[in-house]
């Protein structure tokens, strides 16, 4: 089965309807019965940012700049080839309620994608990986302690911490995909 893992970086959490947006989108596609993870699409989504937009943590935690962004591609643009793509096909990432739920169901994105089940609900089942608290209180596995316990090999080169953004982190997601299937905790193959 081939799944598509998207991963957004956004200018906050508050999600489209509060205000906020995706300024950088990554797909891999990660292939269950070979074990690979490619690399599919990414791209700057453009936006004329806000003063606070601006300096989200984004910016302040990644190599992204709100210039980038503001000479990016236009998000219409962005959203249709995803789209294109990608609506219909078994679909994830870590945190679906975060990407999916506040971003990606919305405009301009408005994904039809056949939603598997969140990788990051998956890897806090696991006990061998540390939780964070989450914002909405309740304490979840985050992706790199999940990346760093499942693949210690480090499959994605990440060498060293998370980069934050949206390949990188997609790729990420993706490695740990395949190691919570070969634990048995999350489904290898999906019924049509």
């Amino acid at each position: 089965m081939i799944v598509n893992v998207i991963d957004t970086e956004t200018t906050g959490l508050n999600g489209a309807l509060g205000g906020d947006l995706v300024v950088e989108i990554g797909i891999v596609q990660v292939d269950t019965v070979k074990k690979t993870v490619s690399p599919f699409y990414e791209s700057l989504v453009g936006a004329k940012l806000t003063k606070t937009q601006a300096e989200s943590w984004v910016f302040q935690h990644t190599d992204l700049t709100p210039e980038e962004v503001e000479n990016g591609p236009d998000a219409h643009l962005v959203a249709d080839k995803v789209r294109r793509f990608i609506n219909g096909t078994p679909t994830t990432s870590f945190n679906t309620p975060f990407d999916f739920g506040l971003f990606l169901d919305h405009e301009p994105w408005n994904l039809d994608v056949r939603l598997l089940p969140d990788i990051m609900m998956a890897a806090t089942e696991d006990p061998s990986i540390p939780r964070r608290r989450h914002n909405d209180g309740n304490c979840y596995a985050s992706l790199e302690n999940s990346y760093r316990v499942l693949c210690p090999d480090d499959p994605a080169g990440l060498n060293g911490p998370e980069k934050h953004r949206a390949m990188s982190d997609a790729a990420v997601a993706g490695h740990v995909l395949l190691a919570l299937i070969g634990k048995g905790l999350y489904p290898g193959e999906v019924p049509e």
